[in-house]
């Protein structure tokens, strides 16, 4: 391009240059020693930071844990190392390596809460600190301990805001993140995964299995071009790793032995392994001789030059201390001389720290696009021809009572799933007793609903006993979702025309079982807390392909693909502004009236007007009488439908993009984007969450509740609406499943900031611009003011809100683990005006909050400044067109005109 320039410069001079300026060019140009220094030198810095980084990546460091201290170095791109440490008076701090700054800076908000116990492990990525919270309690058998996982979601170091997030599930001990996932070891020593990139926040721990029958205590995990490897330590120091299934030399997944045939640590070697970490190609590890030993991470004996074996295979780093840990390497050597943290180029070590750590991390680039789809359990695959599905119904109530009797000798007596929760929540005996009867009736919860489906679907398809007609096999039905031990049953009921004649048929066969036992009602949300659903959030495949609906109702959907080769059909449009409009009147007829229109009816009203709405709904694709999406009147008409359906369920989302949000994207992992209707989906799911909340505040909150008596009336609205505090937390990171570029920081770091820091700000702050700088820098306590107070209080309250699900922790709580939730929830929806003058009651001025939070909602219809310039452009392009066509009319007649005189 540059010589290019300089010839057309040379050959044709700009002339609005001046001839001075045209001189200078052409005799640039002509005298090449210029461009060609101007080349050379651009090469040879291109081609020092090539090397630059090709040495820095395959450079080795060490990291050592002396005396009770761990340490470990990132491996950024940029080559700036982001440390992620703990401190022994259990703070989280972290440090940047930029040139010689060593300070460790304070990571904001208590990782535990204050109440979760001590954390006792971090590790981090980029998009996230993760840190593993132990709390002791006493039973009548001793001492025990659970774990918890909380995670710093959105967080860097310009963000160092102070929200922890409760993660899901999982009694994880250990953490250890690779370039994709987040891998754990529990408390029976089985391997744990959940992925570590977008969809971290949402997602749960799947367990991997791992050596057979045996128990791990240490694992290691890190990824190259074949795959994730593992190598895990059992509690007899026996060394397993775990090879990719793209690897076809291993005839096992897990093996003790290298490929030679060999233990990967001898059994006579003279020490045993006491810590394992993997990291760039290599595996590390450290004996109780105190060696800091590596090999490759396939298991290849180490061939490095000037090294010897201390154990076979295994090569010696002769310059490290004696040490007891290994943490991951990364472009530099770090590690722990007590009581301070060094740093080590090459073979000499320097101390790097300015306080006390006990134990750090790196921050591994978790960078994994999609979440996992966990294949759907399709209960027509249990239908087998040769059961008599009715009768193994009616026997399974008939067995659950008699092995309950045989167990405690006493007769089954709880009928009901909410009372089993509550007796659940009230027990303070050991896990193992407290767990029995939900354990149990949720066996046979499972089991029930499994015959149930094949039972009524035969009862319905009765002339065709092979199920071989189209109409039988379009029959299907699927519950996803949590799992907990107190979870509900959400259920999809699929058919190609009409699932509400199955969810009618279940319903009924129910009733006629289990009301002579039942004490409170005989109806599958009272016996177990199952909801059948006739609306999809999404279609299996392997279920759309048996529909045969036409072609122009089919053009409706879009295929989402799947890693799993499960994959669904979703619609293509997923919200629309009516959508939002409508979602806001119900959360209003709540407030103001304290019930929408399903909660005036009764339960058997409920049911048969759902299946009347469903067989509609359905039928009228199956009829192609909704068209092919092609108009805006086309969706209109599907979504006006679809919550006439979802208005009469039992506990539903009302909109199709809440669904498909919530129980897609969040709970099952579906790899499903909004594209234009992202904005949409997001309000229209945080008007749902709080549509949920304002019911469990007037269904859950007494009128004559006060602040003296808050503690204990709100106690029963946070246990039950902790979950939907939780999903209107937006922590995104960079794209957040919907293919956008690095989002540009904002308010709480995220693109264009949440929904809720956006109603936050409209509703408690007077200038809206200046939200970011108020919340995001540390202050002073003469800043901090009544609304800076109100809106941390709403923002702790949603990142606690998932704790409130953990009731095996809660059922033990003498008040210290609730107090943060309440006071939270009170200085975030109470107004101190009120409580103080006693104007409004306090419910009321709850009420008036939420009121106020769906008020401040941002229109949808505002468009962007990219928007307007480019209708701007098109409005002027058209009206040029029209003129000119106006314009070439006129001359037109005007030489006919001519002609004619002529």
């Amino acid at each position: 391009a540059y010589l290019e320039l300089c010839i057309e410069n040379t050959k044709h001079p700009p002339a609005m240059l001046g001839h001075a300026t045209a001189d200078r060019g052409r005799s640039r140009c002509r005298n090449p020693l210029g461009w060609i220094s101007f080349v050379l030198t651009l090469v040879s810095a291109l081609a020092y930071f090539v090397m630059r980084s090709f040495r820095r990546r395959h450079r080795r460091s060490s990291a050592l844990y002396a005396e009770g201290l761990l340490a470990s170095q990132s491996d950024s791109d940029e080559g700036d190392g982001m440390l992620v440490g703990l401190s022994s008076d259990d703070t989280v701090f972290f440090q940047q390596r930029r040139g010689n700054t060593t300070a460790f800076t304070e990571v904001r908000g208590a990782p535990c809460g204050g109440v979760w116990g001590r954390p006792i492990d971090v590790d981090a990525t980029s998009r996230a600190i993760w840190v593993v919270c132990s709390r002791k309690y006493k039973v009548s058998g001793g001492e025990r301990t659970e774990h918890f996982l909380f995670a710093k979601w959105g967080w860097t170091p310009e963000n160092n805001h102070h929200w922890w997030h409760m993660m899901r599930g999982g009694d994880v001990m250990q953490l250890d993140a690779d370039d994709d996932a987040m891998w754990g070891v529990d408390g029976t020593g089985s391997i744990l995964w959940r992925p570590a990139g977008n969809v971290g926040k949402y997602s749960r721990w799947l367990r991997v299995d791992g050596p057979p029958h045996t128990p791990i205590k240490l694992l290691a995990a890190d990824n190259d071009d074949q795959g994730t490897w593992l190598w895990c330590v059992d509690y007899a120091s026996h060394i397993w790793l775990y090879v990719p299934s793209s690897n076809k030399s291993q005839s096992h997944v897990w093996v003790d032995v290298d490929r030679d045939g060999q233990p990967l640590w001898p059994p006579a070697a003279s020490s045993n392994v006491v810590d394992l970490r993997a990291d760039a190609g290599l595996v590390w590890a450290v004996n109780s001789n105190g060696e800091l030993l590596w090999r490759k991470l396939d298991g290849e004996c180490c061939n490095t030059p000037g090294t010897r074996w201390a154990v076979p295979c295994w090569c010696h780093d002769l310059d490290s201390p004696r040490l007891v840990a290994i943490s991951d390497s990364g472009n530099h050597g770090l590690g722990f001389s007590f009581p301070t943290l060094h740093h080590r180029e090459g073979s000499a070590w320097s101390a790097s720290a300015n306080r006390k750590i006990h134990l750090i991390s790196n921050r591994d680039d978790g960078h994994n696009a999609q979440s996992p789809t966990e294949e759907s359990q399709y209960f027509a695959n249990g239908c087998a021809r040769s059961v008599d599905h009715c009768s193994v119904l009616q026997d399974s109530v008939h067995d659950m009572r008699r092995e309950w009797h045989k167990v405690t000798k006493k007769e089954w007596m709880s009928w009901d799933w909410s009372q089993l929760k509550q007796e659940y929540g009230a027990c303070t005996s050991n896990s193992i007793v407290c767990q029995q009867k939900l354990k149990h009736y949720g066996a046979f919860r499972d089991l029930f609903m499994q015959h149930l489906f094949c039972c009524s679907r035969s009862q319905l398809t009765a002339d065709d006993e092979g199920c071989s007609s189209a109409v039988c096999r379009a029959y299907d039905m699927t519950c996803p979702g949590s799992r907990l031990l107190t979870s509900d049953l959400d259920c999809t009921v699929y058919h190609s025309h009409d699932p509400g004649a199955l969810m009618l048929k279940m319903s009924g066969l129910t009733h006629q079982l289990l009301m002579p036992w039942a004490q409170t009602g005989a109806d599958l949300g009272s016996l177990f807390d199952v909801s059948l659903y006739g609306t999809w959030t999404w279609i299996p495949d392997a279920i759309f392909r048996r529909f045969d609906w036409p072609a122009r109702s089919k053009a409706l959907f879009e295929r989402v693909p799947s890693d799993d080769t499960h994959d669904v059909w979703v619609f293509r449009r997923k919200c629309t502004l009516t959508a939002k409009q409508a979602i806001i009147e119900k959360v209003k007829n709540i407030l103001n009236h304290g019930a929408h229109q399903g909660d005036k009816l009764s339960d058997k009203e409920k049911e048969l007007k759902a299946a009347a709405a469903v067989k509609r709904f359905v039928g009228n694709l199956a009829e192609g009488l909704y068209g092919d999406g092609s108009r805006t009147s086309d969706w209109d008409n599907i979504f006006q439908d679809f919550r006439a359906i979802s208005s009469v369920q039992r506990e539903g989302y009302l909109t199709y993009a809440a669904t498909l949000e919530i129980v897609g994207r969040q709970q099952s992992g579906l790899p499903a984007t909004f594209g234009e209707d992202f904005p949409c989906m997001r309000q229209v799911s945080f008007l749902e969450q709080l549509a949920f909340i304002a019911e469990h505040l007037q269904h859950e909150v007494p009128e004559t509740i006060t602040e003296s008596s808050f503690h204990t009336d709100i106690l029963d609205m946070i246990l039950h609406s902790g979950k939907y505090f939780d999903r209107i937390l937006e922590v995104g990171g960079p794209g957040y499943d919907e293919g956008h570029g690095q989002w540009r920081a904002d308010l709480f770091g995220t693109r264009d900031g949440s929904v809720l820091s956006h109603v936050l700000a409209r509703v408690h702050l007077e200038n809206y611009n200046f939200v970011s700088s108020q919340l995001m820098q540390p202050q002073g306590p003469a800043m901090i003011d009544e609304a800076t107070v109100r809106i941390r209080s709403c923002m702790d309250i949603a990142m606690w809100g998932n704790a409130a699900r953990h009731l095996d922790a809660l059922r033990r709580d003498q008040g210290d683990l609730t107090r943060p939730m309440v006071e939270a929830l009170f200085a975030c929806f109470v107004s101190p005006n009120s409580s103080r003058e006693g104007l409004i009651s306090v419910k009321e001025s709850m009420r008036r909050s939420l009121e106020e939070w769906v008020n401040a909602m941002p229109p949808l219809d505002e468009p962007s400044s990219e928007s307007q310039w480019l209708r701007a452009c098109l409005g002027l392009a058209f009206a040029v067109l029209i003129g000119g066509v106006v314009w070439g009319r006129r001359q037109a007649r005007k030489q006919q005109q001519a002609v004619r005189q002529r």
